[in-house]
């Protein structure tokens, strides 16, 4: 990733071996930025995000009081969030911090269209996979833009190569705008760029885990989220707590 050159020896056992040798295609130096988020008082119990400025609006954390008295300490869209969505909805957590060395590998893999980056991540989303191993994992559909010009579905692929399996019930309906280039304003204005494949999502057996790459502002996930809450509601069959959670490899900060 780092473009380093990487040196090793085989064994006598590897040299006749006929299986394919798994050798390392990263340097100890990338793989160590490679940090796990513990969630804490200094993260958002909503969506991970780390409080980082008593000073800055958006990096700060506020305090929302359920009508059961329990009290929740979220991030500013958090707490905006909450406001017109039910508490299942914040449920979202993320995987990996986001410093320079993961910007630069996301940068590389998904906007890069380099697929050969996909096993970066592997060992952090099979331990994932472990410990969820009894939720239905939905990717969200990619445009047929991005899709020609990637020639991956860069949620998808992750999850292919580290051998999740995986549903989309969701058909993309946008207009092949990319988020990344639109400010947090322009993000949450934006209209849901998918619709639900509904017969498919009551054929797939709950609880549900949405995997994205990475959380913004939470606009996406929350279209997504309030998507199957309404599919249920619709047969009679709410979702309940334990029945919707979501994860992402980072959250942007």
């Amino acid at each position: 990733m780092c473009q380093n050159s990487l040196s090793s020896s085989l064994s006598w056992q590897e040299i006749f071996s006929c299986c394919p040798l798994n050798r390392q295609h990263y340097c100890p130096t990338c793989s160590r930025h490679k940090l796990l988020l513990t969630p804490s008082d200094q993260f958002c119990q909503g969506c991970s995000r780390p409080f980082t400025s008593a000073d800055d609006p958006f990096q700060k954390g506020y305090i929302y009081q359920e009508e059961n008295g329990d009290k929740h300490y979220y991030c500013w869209d958090c707490y905006r969030w909450r406001q017109l969505m039910p508490a299942i909805c914040l449920r979202h957590q993320a995987l990996l911090e986001y410093n320079p060395i993961m910007k630069q590998w996301l940068a590389s893999y998904k906007y890069g269209g380099d697929a050969r980056l996909a096993d970066f991540v592997v060992s952090e989303l099979q331990n994932l996979a472990k410990k969820y191993s009894h939720y239905q994992w939905l990717v969200l559909p990619s445009s047929p833009q991005h899709l020609a010009e990637r020639g991956f579905h860069p949620c998808e692929l992750l999850l292919q190569v580290a051998d999740i399996g995986y549903a989309c019930p969701w058909n993309y309906v946008g207009n092949g705008q990319s988020q990344a280039s639109k400010n947090r304003q322009q993000r949450l204005q934006l209209a849901s760029p998918f619709e639900l494949k509904r017969e498919q999502l009551l054929s797939l057996q709950r609880p549900y885990l949405i995997f994205d790459d990475v959380y913004t502002t939470g606009a996406t996930m929350m279209r997504a989220k309030r998507s199957l809450l309404q599919a249920f509601a619709a047969v009679s069959a709410p979702l309940m707590a334990d029945d919707l959670i979501s994860f992402s490899l980072f959250r942007e900060t």
